[in-house]
């Protein structure tokens, strides 16, 4: 199943009338702490850590093979309403001439009768990842280097952020620091795609 879903795949990377997308959510927290601390070992210092980490803020976004970006945050659990909205604002924003195949995984969320249509009337389309699949899908890659210099800035900051604040950070982290890792995210996104061609398994 993974083999036939990345033949599909290359062939849309080939076609210079079709941009691909790759979409997805992730969620950080707005404070953060470091599991591990130096203490003196004969006199040492324990410290009750909260189970929970407080708010949290969900990113939704979608990375192009042109290497464009879209965002959305929202303090609230992604459902289909709040994909549905995401997308709506993803079609505004993109022009209805060039048509698009957004990657992205089989979340119920996603694949309701509702946001098929609204895409269909924008010249857009689904195209779902096999089971298992996440790193054939490009934004998780972005996902994960978010998180590790969200966490990295975070412990420098030591307080939690107000949303507003994590809003203008979020955008400065991603625009600043991941859009330039571009070579490396296409990297790990081919070398995925490769394997699988091999007779690998992601």
């Amino acid at each position: 199943v993974q083999e036939e879903f990345v033949i599909r795949l290359l062939n849309l990377l080939q076609d210079v009338d079709i941009e691909v997308w790759y979409f997805d959510e992730t969620t950080v927290n707005l404070w953060d702490y470091s599991e591990k601390v130096w203490m003196n070992k004969k006199s040492p210092v324990i410290v009750q850590l909260p189970r929970q980490r407080g708010r949290s803020v969900t990113v939704l976004g979608a990375i192009s093979n042109r290497r464009r970006l879209v965002l959305w945050q929202t303090n609230t659990t992604t459902d289909k309403d709040t994909v549905y909205d995401f997308f709506k604002m993803f079609v505004r924003k993109k022009s209805k001439s060039l048509h698009k195949v957004v990657v992205l995984d089989n979340h119920g969320a996603h694949k309701t009768n509702d946001l098929r249509s609204l895409l269909e009337l924008n010249n857009a389309e689904l195209f779902f990842l096999p089971s298992s699949s996440s790193p054939l899908n490009a934004v998780e890659v972005l996902w994960a280097q978010l998180k590790k210099l969200w966490r990295t800035n975070m412990l420098k900051i030591g307080r939690s952020l107000e949303p507003n604040e994590a809003d203008i950070f979020l955008k400065e982290l991603i625009r600043k620091h991941l859009l330039q890792e571009g070579m490396k995210l296409s990297t790990a996104h081919y070398t995925a795609l490769k394997y699988v061609l091999e007779g690998g398994h992601v």
